[in-house]
């Protein structure tokens, strides 16, 4: 499944809404978290995880690589946001190649316990699941049987998110995030990842 260009469409509908919002020009990036919110973060991700079974042989991959975020939304109180973008985890994959990525993207809900510059915040998230891989990809050896990994299922699978953090500066704040995949039955490929991540929120 193609991650990529999921994110580059997410990404330009993000900007539109930017530069196509009158009430935006007004409200955004005036200090207070009401009305127009544009995010970005970076960090690493200590696991991203696939689980799957191929000819009743289980495959299991346990990776460690970078995370990154993007969000647009609204603040329609002091305290609460509406946000829609992507958590990703880029890693290289054992299984799929040396370029893989995971990716949730959909609309979540982050509520922060104070005001600006110094707050608690929780958040949580539903949307789509997504998985993709560059290169080519390495074969699984059971004895001297050898073949490529399954293919993945084109599109992607419902997903959620959870996570909370720290705002210690206004517009700084430092999270913790984990999103999984819901597959359709128990045959269907799983994955989950993590991520600590530094994010800049202009409000």
């Amino acid at each position: 499944m193609r991650i990529l260009p999921t994110a580059w469409k997410t990404c330009g509908s993000c900007i539109l809404l930017l530069l196509l919002s009158p009430v935006a020009a007004v409200q955004a990036f005036d200090g207070d978290r009401q009305g127009f919110a544009l995010g970005f973060g970076a960090g690493v991700s200590p696991l991203a995880r696939l689980r799957g079974t191929d000819a009743g042989a289980e495959l299991t991959e346990n990776a460690i690589g970078w995370g990154g975020s993007f969000a647009v939304g609204w603040g329609f109180t002091a305290n609460d946001l509406i946000m829609f973008g992507n958590n990703l985890a880029g890693f290289s994959s054992s299984l799929y190649g040396d370029s893989s990525l995971q990716t949730f993207t959909g609309i979540s809900w982050q509520h922060y316990f104070g005001p600006p510059g110094r707050a608690f915040y929780l958040t949580a998230g539903y949307g789509t699941y997504a998985y993709d891989w560059h290169g080519s990809r390495h074969y699984i050896c059971w004895g001297d049987d050898c073949n490529p990994p399954p293919r993945l299922p084109r599109g992607g699978t419902i997903g959620a998110l959870i996570g909370g953090g720290y705002e210690f500066a206004r517009h700084l704040q430092v999270g913790a995030y984990v999103a999984r995949s819901f597959p359709e039955n128990d045959a269907d490929f799983s994955f989950v990842h993590a991520n600590i991540l530094l994010q800049y929120t202009w409000y």
